[in-house]
C-alpha cells in the first residue's frame, strides 16, 4: 500500500498553493536572516528597543486600520462587491492613518514618556506613513488571495524581504539606528503593492461616486461582523502579543526591550509569514469546503501539517538557542538567545493557531475568536507580572512562553471542534445552518 501518495499531493490545489507561498516566504526569510547578523552589529540593543516599541504601537493600529474588512474580500459572492470591499478597506485605512498622524504630531513626547523611551519621540512621525503603506498592501493582497494569484503574492514577499534587509543595512551603515530599522520595516510591509493592484479593474459605472458609495454601504452592512466582533478580537490579540514590547521597557529598561525585540523578530517574523501563507490559502479554500460540509477535515490536516513544519526548528531553538544567537548576532546579544530558547515554544503553538484561525473568519465565528484572544491577553499579563515579581526579565519570558504554549494549544482544539461541528451541522441541515451562523460561504450559496 502506498502510504505517501506524493503524486496525489502534487496535484492538490491547496498543497500547490501552500508550497508556492511557503517557498517564497522561506526565500524571503533567508534574505532577512542573512541581513540580521549585519544589522545587529550596526544597531545597539537600545535601537532595537525603540524599534520594538514603535512596532508594538504600529501593529496594534495596523490590525484594525481597515476594521478587518479586507478579510471579507475573498468571501464576497460577486466580483463587484469584492472590489467595493477593497475600496472600503483602503478608505478606512487612510482615515486611521490620518488620526494617527495628528496624535504623533501633537503628543510625541507624552507617548514616548509613557513608554520610558525618550528616543521614541524622534521616530513617531514615521508611524502614519508605515501604517498607510502597510494597510494598503494588506487590502490589495486579499484581492489577490481571492483571485488565487499566489504567484504574485510570492513575488512581493521576496521583494519585501530584500527591500527590508537592504534598507536596514544601508541606513545602519549611515548611522541612522532605529530610524533605519523603521524605514526598512516600511518597505518590508508595502513593497509590491502596485504590482498586485494592477489586477483590480473597475468598470466606468462602478467608479461613479453614488454607485461606489451605495455598494460600499451595502457590503459594510453585509459583513458587519468583521468590525463588530473580529476587530475587537484582533486588537486584543495584537495587544496581548505586543504586551511584552509595551511592558518590558517600563519594567526592565530599554536594553531588555531590545533583547526581546531581536528575539521576537528572529522567531515571530518567519512564523508570521508562514502562518499568513497558510492562512491565506486556507481562507480561500474554506468557502468551498463549508459549502460541501468538509471543513473539519481541512482543519485537522492543516493543523497537523503546520505542526510537522514547525516541530524540528522549535526543538533546535529550545535546545541550542543561546549559542546559536551568540554566534550569529554577536556576543552582545547572548541574553536574547536565552529569550529565544523559551519563546520558541509559545511561537510554535501561535503559528499553528494563526494558520487555522482563518476558518473562524470563513464561518463568521468571530465571537469564539474574541473569547480566545481575551483569555490569552489575561494569561499573558499575569505571566509578565509574575516574572516582574521574581525580579528577573528571563523569568517573565519563561512564564510568558509557557502561557503562550498552553493558551494557543487549547485555542487550536477549539477551532478543530468548531470546524467539525460546523461540517456535521452543514451535512444535516443546510438551511438551518445558514440561519444560525450567516457565514460567508452560506451567503455565497444563497446569492
Amino acid at each position: 500500500m502506498n502510504l505517501f501518495p506524493f503524486a496525489r499531493l502534487k496535484s492538490n490545489r491547496l498543497v500547490r498553493s501552500v508550497a508556492l507561498l511557503v517557498s517564497a516566504n522561506v526565500a524571503g526569510q533567508l534574505l532577512l536572516l542573512a541581513a540580521m547578523p549585519i544589522v545587529t552589529r550596526l544597531c545597539s540593543p537600545e535601537d532595537f528597543g525603540v524599534f520594538g516599541a514603535f512596532s508594538g504601537i504600529l501593529n496594534v493600529l495596523l490590525v484594525a486600520s481597515s476594521l478587518r474588512y479586507e478579510f471579507a474580500v475573498p468571501l464576497a459572492k460577486r466580483e463587484r462587491d469584492a472590489r467595493a470591499i477593497v475600496v472600503l478597506a483602503l478608505v478606512l485605512n487612510a482615515l486611521i492613518a490620518g488620526f494617527a498622524a495628528g496624535a504623533v504630531l501633537l503628543f510625541p513626547e507624552q507617548i514616548a514618556g509613557a513608554m520610558h523611551l525618550p528616543d521614541l519621540a524622534q521616530v513617531l512621525w514615521l508611524l502614519p506613513v508605515v501604517l498607510l503603506g502597510a494597510g494598503t498592501y494588506r487590502s490589495i493582497r486579499m484581492w489577490s488571495v481571492r483571485r488565487r494569484e499566489f504567484g504574485a503574492i510570492a513575488y512581493t514577499r521576496i521583494a519585501q524581504s530584500a527591500a527590508n534587509g537592504g534598507t536596514q543595512i544601508g541606513l545602519g551603515l549611515a548611522g541612522f539606528g532605529a530610524t533605519g530599522l523603521i524605514v526598512g520595516q516600511l518597505l518590508g510591509f508595502s513593497a509590491g503593492t502596485l504590482r498586485l493592484a494592477r489586477t483590480i479593474r473597475f468598470s466606468k459605472g462602478e467608479l461613479r461616486p453614488k454607485t461606489i458609495l451605495r455598494r460600499m454601504s451595502r457590503v459594510a452592512v453585509r459583513f458587519k461582523r468583521f468590525p463588530q466582533i473580529d476587530t475587537a478580537a484582533s486588537i486584543l490579540n495584537t495587544i496581548s502579543t505586543q504586551l511584552p514590547m509595551i511592558l518590558l521597557p517600563v519594567l526592565f529598561g530599554p536594553v531588555v526591550a531590545g533583547y526581546y525585540a531581536l528575539a521576537d523578530r528572529a522567531l515571530a517574523s518567519p512564523a508570521s509569514l508562514l502562518s499568513q501563507a497558510m492562512g491565506q490559502v486556507i481562507l480561500s479554500e474554506s468557502s468551498d469546503r463549508v459549502a460541501s460540509g468538509n471543513l473539519g477535515k481541512l482543519a485537522t490536516r492543516a493543523m497537523l501539517g503546520v505542526f510537522c513544519v514547525a516541530a524540528l526548528p522549535t526543538l533546535l531553538m529550545f535546545l541550542f538557542g543561546e549559542p546559536i544567537v551568540t554566534f550569529v548576532f554577536g556576543a552582545d546579544w547572548g541574553e536574547a538567545g536565552a529569550f529565544i530558547a523559551w519563546m520558541a515554544l509559545g511561537t510554535c503553538a501561535q503559528l499553528i493557531y494563526s494558520s487555522i484561525s482563518t476558518m473562524l473568519l470563513a464561518t463568521e465565528a468571530q465571537a469564539r475568536n474574541l473569547v480566545i484572544q481575551l483569555s490569552l491577553l489575561v494569561i499573558r499579563a499575569i505571566a509578565i507580572l509574575l516574572g516582574y515579581m521574581q525580579g528577573a526579565a528571563l523569568s517573565a519570558i519563561v512564564f510568558l512562553s509557557i502561557a503562550n504554549a498552553a493558551g494557543y494549544s487549547l485555542a487550536c482544539l477549539v477551532v478543530i471542534a468548531h470546524a467539525r461541528r460546523f461540517s456535521i451541522s452543514k451535512l444535516i441541515d443546510t438551511d438551518s445552518l445558514g440561519r444560525q451562523i450567516g457565514s460567508a460561504a452560506c451567503a455565497r450559496a444563497q446569492e
